[in-house]
């Protein structure tokens, strides 16, 4: 979370710089970059609808809410369509399924027109159904020719879903494709406990090694 908002450039950096294509972002730069949060620090309560939520993305340019243009509204209904999310504008947001609600906020992101997207843990206490629908989502975005950066915890879900990982712990400590740098030794030093990884017809799979009674 501090990583990502630090290329937002919410969280000073202490040492080092943040680039994008090569150069710092700040200013019209920085529009183009889209940020969807964990949903667990979503306030659900608060009285806002689906359709609401993802015209936040047309006001990256500090304007007051004044209402969608006819070609931002005809903009904001093919997002909707895209995300599966047709016919549920007028819906509260905690009415939605996890995976819709995170739908939601990819919508919101997709409508600055980013070149890049940065996901806090999006598949975080979603169920499989959810967590495959979020991955299709992203799937098509990035073909569409949006970069897209994950936060993730779940290694079984990176290193069955994801192209290209990277392993930190305050440093880059590996980076590569997941079948390539999940092993026992690069985990231990990511997570400081030792983890089992097992290959099996090409999968990776993690899990933790118990503690002796």
């Amino acid at each position: 979370t501090t990583l990502l908002r630090t290329i937002l450039g919410t969280v000073p950096i202490a040492k080092g710089k943040v680039l994008l294509r090569g150069r710092e972002p700040h200013g019209s730069s920085l529009e183009r970059i889209g940020y969807v949060p964990q949903l667990e620090t979503i306030d659900w309560n608060f009285p806002i609808t689906v359709e609401e939520v993802i015209s936040m993305g047309f006001f990256t340019r500090n304007r007051w809410f004044c209402g969608n243009s006819r070609e931002e509204r005809g903009k904001l209904q093919n997002v909707m369509t895209r995300l599966n999310l047709s016919g549920l504008g007028n819906r509260h947001i905690r009415e939605l399924s996890g995976g819709q609600q995170q739908a939601v906020f990819l919508g919101r992101a997709l409508l600055g027109n980013p070149e890049l997207i940065l996901l806090d843990e999006p598949t975080s206490g979603l169920d499989i159904r959810s967590r495959d629908d979020v991955i299709h989502f992203l799937h098509e975005i990035n073909h569409h020719g949006v970069a897209i950066v994950i936060t993730a915890h779940d290694l079984n879900w990176v290193a069955a879903h994801l192209p290209w990982a990277a392993c930190l712990n305050r440093r880059l400590i590996a980076e590569g494709r997941p079948q390539q740098i999940f092993n026992a030794a690069v985990l231990k030093e990511t997570y400081s406990g030792e983890m089992v990884v097992f290959q099996h017809d090409g999968m990776v799979m993690i899990g933790e090694r118990p503690h002796a009674p």
